[in-house]
């Protein structure tokens, strides 16, 4: 029995490091293939600031005076991508596919569909895309890919037309610190007085007038107050590539009629509809370089991570993301040690669970709510410093949202709330649709506990003679244990790979109306089916095994075999995640510039446009959605059942270590350049990671007190007193730790009144409330108190 312990204590010791130099070689491959990139690239900047250069000196021989790019900084920002076709004979083509359709109810339907977007398409042709876009002020360049099946087109906003949207939009800006403070001690007499703001205690870490954002204005008194951005050339503006781009995006969707004209472009139709075969914002390659060469060191630690440089360049959302997986990753490496004390404890003592198993569950209870906490604080804070506090998006339809547009009778449908056009789709049939869509979930999560079930029963045969010992290699390594672990984690992975594609169509299906209850409901399907494949197993491991199969008795308890389960499936879980990403990145590149390069001249040298063009499309909904997924249900197995398995903070550390470079080296060198958008936080799933550390302390408590050797000898009424005990103490120790630790830190709190405060005076010029009324005193107002109140009682 002891031999046996001590095999199955060292197993995960052994995966572990095997997993660790997995993951090393996965990193040295990113990094080596990252340097080798970086190497080209630097080449290339080098080539084209030669032709910079040498395009410079013919400008100053012709006399040229106007040249956009040393003259602003900048240059184009987006690309729209054309596809060049015969649009007559496609359209037949379309209408002889309807024709052949064995759908004869519904060919009519689906011709008149058709009619809509052939008529869509034919509206939206290249010319009247790039003439809406010089109707709006922007500057575009076009030219022909190499194999002259499309046409690119680059855009520009010129600096008159981003300051005329920002002013329109109320675009937040950041003020400059000692301009800020200038105008604040002048005042706006007799608005508002001037005042000195000074921190004479020093409760804050912040500047006064660090961090100050208002809405911008063109005004000239308003415009210096704006900070400014150096950009090419020395050139100053107070909007960062990411904000031009944000804005060219707003003016891309804005109508064309009022004071500022937008480009009336819903791009997502355009794509949809077959007018444009993709849109992207175009990589800054300098600025792209430098932020690798911080983001991607070998050395810099998770709560090094250059988080401002990637919001500047990427957006909050983004930003957002990785913030929060620096904060969560330096936590699991002080979870880590505790974690490895235990496990070295329980190795020495020939058994799975120690001494000090009961002390790391309280540990890590504790643990995951001061996570969270901290987490909070540090959200605030990025909100703060980023400008997002109260940020909102306005919500339109989806463009895959449709409805019916006219009632039988032939009138416009309405909206409820504002009057104005809109799609009505019948409740009945979006309540018959989430009904199909439980339905697929259900009969999906049946199926996997079934697997499961059946993975364990194989086990229990194989594990029985004359299996066991044809499959038992140098007396310890029991192969009828290892195959159907292995098994069961190879099915999770299938399993998790194909519900992608069937929770993406069941919610497609159910025609959503915005993007936030697409992703919604997207999470509640993804959450809820997860849950079970990922930790049926383990459940069935530790609390039904010894109940469910009877010959294969756990003795005496299933703690072992739960330890090995979970070791197993989160070991290959992580090998298999790093491994995945990367590879599955580099094929699709190397796939879609070989379509793209394939018949081209060698001679002909392909555009920075076009290599971007072949690098995979950022998804704007599910990008970072399939990041948190994957890392709230890390964070699932290294606390639900940490008591099984102390080393799950330490691996799952060292995943993240990798996972943070192979994450940035994807959007850095495999990613066209995503749309940057704003957020306040990281949404549903912080509630999601709160319900996983709620439960938490009620598995461990029960693998502790139920299934681990320690209390075996205690009856059950006594063990479930123990329980109760145990996980009050520790609900109420999570209760004590969030309520102790405050949510906002104090500089963060004062730096968002001033927020407030600094930007009602600089920029809505808010009058004081002590302002002097003035003015001569009014004869009609009585001032005669009298000795009591003679009025009449009514």
């Amino acid at each position: 029995m002891a031999g046996e312990a001590l095999m199955l204590a060292a197993v995960p010791l052994v995966a572990g490091a095997v997993l660790t130099y997995l993951l090393y070689q996965v990193l040295k491959m990113v990094l080596k293939k990252a340097e080798v990139m970086n190497k080209a690239v630097q080449e290339e900047l080098a080539t084209i600031e030669d032709e910079r250069r040498k395009f410079f000196m013919e400008r100053e021989q012709r006399g040229d005076d106007e040249f956009f790019f040393e003259k602003h900084g900048y240059s184009y920002d987006w690309v729209f991508v054309f596809r060049i076709h015969d649009e007559p004979v496609e359209i037949e083509e379309a209408f002889q596919a309807i024709d052949e359709t064995s759908m004869k109810k519904k060919k009519e339907e689906w011709k008149k569909h058709l009619h809509r977007q052939v008529d869509f398409k034919k509206y939206f042709s290249m010319k009247t895309v790039i003439e809406h876009l010089h109707a709006a002020g922007m500057e575009t360049k076009l030219f022909y890919s190499t194999q002259r099946d499309e046409c690119f087109c680059k855009i520009r906003g010129p600096p008159e037309v981003l300051y005329k949207t920002a002013d329109m939009l109320e675009f937040k800006v950041e003020l400059d610190p000692d301009r800020a403070g200038q105008r604040m001690r002048k005042g706006r007499p007799p608005l508002w007085a001037g005042r000195d703001i000074r921190d004479l205690k020093n409760q804050s870490t912040y500047g006064v007038y660090d961090h100050i954002f208002g809405r911008f204005e063109t005004s000239d008194e308003q415009l210096v107050l704006f900070k400014q951005h150096r950009l090419a050339n020395s050139i100053e503006s107070p909007f960062r590539s990411v904000d031009r781009i944000k804005l060219m995006y707003e003016l891309f969707k804005k109508p064309a009629s009022g004071p500022v004209p937008g480009c009336s472009l819903e791009l997502s139709r355009l794509v949809e509809s077959g007018c444009l075969i993709g849109f992207f914002p175009l990589h800054d390659i300098g600025t792209r370089v430098q932020l690798e060469k911080k983001w991607l060191q070998l050395h810099r630690m998770p709560n090094k991570q250059p988080i401002t440089s990637i919001r500047n360049y990427y957006g909050e959302k983004i930003a957002m993301y990785f913030a929060w997986l620096s904060v969560y990753t330096t936590y699991l490496l002080y979870a880590s040690v505790p974690g490895l004390i235990t496990y070295c404890v329980a190795f020495g003592e020939q058994r799975t669970d120690s001494s000090l198993t009961p002390g790391f569950a309280a540990f890590m209870a504790v643990w995951a709510t001061v996570f969270l906490e901290q987490w909070k604080r540090s959200e605030i804070t990025y909100v703060m410093e980023w400008g997002m506090k109260g940020f909102e998006q306005k919500e339109t339809n989806r463009v895959q949202f449709w409805g019916l547009q006219r009632t039988p009778e032939g009138a416009q449908v309405t909206s409820l709330i504002d009057g104005e056009p809109s799609m009505f789709f019948p409740p009945a049939e979006a309540t018959r649709r989430k009904l199909i869509s439980n339905v697929v979930t259900i009969f999906f999560i049946a199926f996997v506990l079934f697997v499961v079930f059946y993975t364990f029963a194989l086990k229990a045969v194989m594990s029985q003679e004359p299996y066991k010992e044809q499959l038992t290699f140098f007396r310890i390594i029991e192969l009828g244990t290892i195959i159907p672990s292995i098994a069961n984690a190879v099915s999770i992975t299938i399993f998790s790979i194909l519900w992608k594609k069937v929770s993406l169509l069941l919610t497609i299906h159910e025609n959503h109306r915005t993007d936030t209850a697409f992703e919604d409901s997207l999470i509640g399907k993804t959450f809820s089916f997860e849950f079970v494949n990922k930790y049926a197993a383990c459940f069935f491991a530790g609390f039904a095994k010894k109940y469910l199969v009877t010959n294969d008795q756990c003795d005496p308890s299933c703690f072992d075999e739960l330890s090995t389960t979970l070791g197993t499936l989160f070991i290959v879980e992580l090998a298999v995640g790093n491994a995945a990403e990367v590879l599955t990145s580099i094929i699709a590149v190397k796939k879609k510039q070989a379509e793209e390069s394939a018949g081209v001249s060698p001679d002909r040298v392909i555009s920075q446009v076009e290599k971007q063009y072949s690098m995979e499309p950022f998804d704007k909904l599910l990008g970072t959605f399939r990041q948190y997924q994957e890392m709230a249900f890390q964070f699932g197995y290294a606390t639900l059942f940490s008591v099984a398995f102390p080393l799950a903070p330490l691996l799952a550390f060292i995943s993240n270590f990798v996972e943070i470079r192979v994450d940035g080296w994807k959007l850095l060198q495999c990613t066209q350049r995503p749309e940057p958008e704003g957020v306040e936080d990281i949404g549903t799933w912080y509630s999601i990671l709160d319900l996983i550390s709620t439960l938490a302390v009620v598995t461990n408590g029960l693998l502790l007190f139920f299934v681990a050797e320690g209390f075996v000898e205690y009856t059950w009424t006594t063990r479930f007193v123990f329980f109760i005990i145990f996980e009050h103490i520790l609900l109420l120790a999570k209760f004590a730790a969030g309520v102790l630790i405050p949510d906002v830190p104090l500089s963060t709190e004062i730096q968002l009144q001033r927020q407030e405060f600094v930007a009602s005076k600089l920029i809505d010029n808010v009058a004081d409330d002590t302002a002097d009324l003035g003015g001569e005193e009014n004869a009609d107002v009585s001032f005669d108190i009298k000795d009591s109140d003679e009025d009449p009682v009514f």
